[in-house]
């Protein structure tokens, strides 16, 4: 059980807060006069990284030098080049051409690179409260109320840093409980469960922003499990180049698209 006063309590442990806990380690072992108090505290058992997206074959949408660390210090031990060093796989990764890990190695580089600050983090815990701590008239500092394991728990700190991710949001148009609606989060459990089902499977996207329709994957890997795939797109202009070409492949068996901002169909 971790207990006292910290300088610093990180709410979450995904990149964000890891990348500062690579900061700083790097600035303890800079300076070696400072000594820094830190505890992350994490719900989940271990560090995921969009685990209901690590779908068999995407890839990253940045650049693999946009790691945890590079731009700040190349030379780092915690750089997703130290990682594929360290597990054997740089030729490899060199080998193949491209900028853009798997989405699958890029969750076990934080992994590995997470699994360095295990004295620090409170796995499987939950932040029930943050409030200030007074003296007289004056913010003193801070105390976290943390349930870990059944057990409340309290810790102070000077700094609170909150990394908490976003949550998952269905519209509200959607109804709730619906099988045939899930959220990209958890996609990857819900296409277990969808493996015994033959009913046909409709694919609606919408085309906001500039990053390739999440849907496409979706029905890919639908599709090669014999699915009939229906995409409908929010408007006629959505992505018909990318769809196109998965009909070419046999991948989609039909696009439609629609004006409306959301599919009004029955989806029960």
């Amino acid at each position: 059980m971790k207990s006292g006063i910290f300088d610093l309590v990180g709410v979450g442990f995904g990149p964000a807060n890891l990348a500062l806990a690579i900061q700083l380690d790097r600035i303890q072992k800079e300076r070696k006069s400072v000594a820094l108090r830190s505890l992350f505290i994490e719900k989940q058992p271990v560090l995921g990284w969009h685990t209901g997206m690590l779908l068999p074959d995407a890839s990253l949408q940045i650049h693999f030098l946009k790691d945890l660390v590079t731009s700040v210090d190349p030379c780092s031990r915690f750089s997703f080049v130290n990682f594929l060093k360290t597990s054997g796989r740089l030729f490899d990764f060199i080998n193949l051409r491209t900028n853009y890990p798997s989405r699958e190695e890029y969750n076990e580089y934080l992994q590995w690179a997470a699994s360095q600050f295990n004295d620090l983090v409170e796995y499987g815990a939950t932040v029930a409260q943050v409030s200030p701590v007074m003296v007289g008239q004056q913010v003193d500092g801070l105390s976290i109320t943390y349930q870990r394991r059944g057990e409340m728990r309290s810790v102070q700190a000077a700094n609170v840093v909150l990394a908490c991710g976003r949550a998952p949001h269905v519209p509200s148009v959607f109804p709730a409980g619906s099988s045939r609606i899930v959220h990209s989060s958890s996609f990857t459990s819900w296409l277990g469960r969808m493996r015994a089902s033959c009913r046909p499977l409709e694919c609606w996207w919408s085309d906001r922003g500039k990053a390739p329709p999440r849907s496409l994957p979706i029905c890919s890997i639908a599709a090669r499990r014999g699915r009939s795939i229906t995409c409908i797109a929010s408007t006629a202009t959505a992505r018909p180049t990318v769809a196109a070409s998965l009909i070419r492949s046999s991948i989609l068996t039909s696009l439609t698209t629609s004006s409306n901002s959301r599919p009004d169909r029955g989806l029960a």
